[in-house]
């Protein structure tokens, strides 16, 4: 079985900071209240046990116990105990509901280590939106950055020795990567405008993010070093969509998160249809928006396309609608109340 990959602000969603707290009032078409994270362990082979002797009088060491890892957990962040904290659920068992840490001052975004054993996340315990990360039994907790600004969206590398994340710690939202220990902080990314959202291609080679460097915002992808930035758009006419469609096939599960917020322009929305056409009844999809399905077509700019697109997205999906308050105006609000 394969890994489960995230892509959270997929490469196709164009997205700002988030939405207003009256766009999040309503959540719908396979909405969950928050982003849900997923992690599959990839299992390994048995070997063919061998008769060997056994060895007398050599004591046996007793390894140190670890957490046990279940097939499809997920991480997610919900205030369903007053507070916004991070809990995991076990797919197969979903009364099972461990939390994983809450603090008054609210902690969310988490996101899964490669090995399944560790979670990265933002909380403002200490003042201001901070990146730690913690054992998945709650254990070892450690702060990763430590500065005046606010630093969130942390993202592990597919390798797991690298954290992707975005700060402000240089006067406006940049994306800078650092060691999964905090050290060694390179920022990637040099302009006035706002870069967002990063993700890592599959083979750890690539970043992609949004960013209205160019006026409007886009999706652009660099090399892991900052390298070679390109409007991703720009992909379908040097074919380089065709082989992005063969690395998302490869995985298990792809999450278009946040989609919406911001009308595609006409060629986005013909890109993220052949996208989602190629991968249609070949590759799983969680999608989360805060539109009602009357209203996709002001975000794809044409009806025909819309409902062709929506035609495969719901195909065989289960639709969750929820409605609720924002967690973050919540937090916002809490927050005034400590002050």
């Amino acid at each position: 079985m394969k890994n489960i990959v995230l892509i959270l602000c997929s490469l196709f969603l164009l997205a700002a900071c988030g939405p207003s707290p009256e766009q999040q009032a309503t959540m719908t078409a396979t909405s969950f209240t928050s982003t849900a994270y997923a992690y599959t362990p990839t299992p390994t082979s048995t070997p063919t046990p061998t008769m060997t002797p056994t060895p007398t009088n050599t004591p046996t060491s007793t390894p140190s116990p670890t957490p046990e890892l279940s097939p499809g957990l997920i991480a997610y962040t919900s205030d369903s105990d007053g507070v916004i904290g991070i809990y995991v659920v076990d797919l197969q068992n979903s009364s099972d509901v461990n939390i994983m840490t809450i603090h008054p001052m609210g902690d969310y975004e988490p996101d899964w280590s490669p090995d399944g054993k560790q979670l990265a996340f933002v909380s403002r315990r200490d003042g201001d939106s901070e990146i730690y990360v913690m054992n998945i039994n709650g254990t070892g907790l450690t702060r990763l950055t430590d500065n005046m600004e606010k630093d969130y969206y942390p993202k592990w590398s597919p390798d797991g020795e690298r954290i992707v994340f975005v700060s402000s710690r240089d006067g406006n939202e940049e994306i800078y990567v650092m060691q999964s220990d905090g050290t060694s902080v390179l920022r990637l990314t040099s302009n006035t405008s706002l870069d967002d959202f990063p993700s890592w291609s599959p083979d750890g080679l690539h970043i992609v993010f949004v960013s209205d460097r160019d006026g409007d915002y886009e999706i652009f992808t660099m090399n892991e070093d900052g390298s070679e930035v390109n409007q991703l758009l720009q992909a379908q006419d040097d074919h380089r969509l065709h082989r992005f469609i063969g690395q998302a096939l490869k995985m298990d599960l792809l999450v278009l998160d946040e989609l919406g917020f911001i009308p595609f322009s006409a060629n986005g929305a013909q890109v993220l249809f052949t996208f989602c056409s190629e991968l249609y009844e070949r590759l799983s999809f969680i999608l989360t928006t805060n539109l009602k399905f009357a209203d996709w077509v002001q975000v794809f700019g044409d009806e025909r396309l819309t409902a062709a697109l929506l035609d495969r997205l719901t195909h065989h999906a289960h639709i969750i609608e929820l409605v609720g308050e924002s967690f973050l105006f919540r937090q916002r609000i809490q927050q005034e109340v400590l002050k």
